[in-house]
Order: structure tokens, then C-alpha cells, then sequence
């Protein structure tokens, strides 16, 4: 279960950032970036939707 939570949380996460239009960090497709970094790039993302 824990499994799928984890899997679920990173296709949403990826899912959210090309809603915005990021595609790739640091030209890094965000399918290969590890959980910290996406939750990272989401919260800048975020930050300067509201900004």
C-alpha cells in the first residue's frame, strides 16, 4: 500500500508541474527527478504563480 501512495504522491506531483509548463529542471525531464527535488520544483512553481 505504501507502494502505490508513494507512486501516486510522484505522478502528481508531475502531473502539477506541467500543468504549469515545467517539463524539465536544469534540462532534467521531471519524470527523472527524485521526490525531493519535485516537491522542490513544485513549491518554487507555486511561489512564483503567486508572486
Amino acid at each position: 500500500m505504501k507502494n502505490f501512495q508513494h507512486s501516486f504522491k510522484r505522478m502528481f506531483y508531475i502531473e502539477q508541474l506541467k500543468q504549469v509548463g515545467i517539463t524539465e529542471v536544469n534540462k532534467v525531464p521531471v519524470q527523472n527527478l527524485s521526490d525531493r527535488d519535485l516537491l522542490h520544483a513544485l513549491t518554487i512553481a507555486r511561489i512564483k504563480a503567486g508572486a
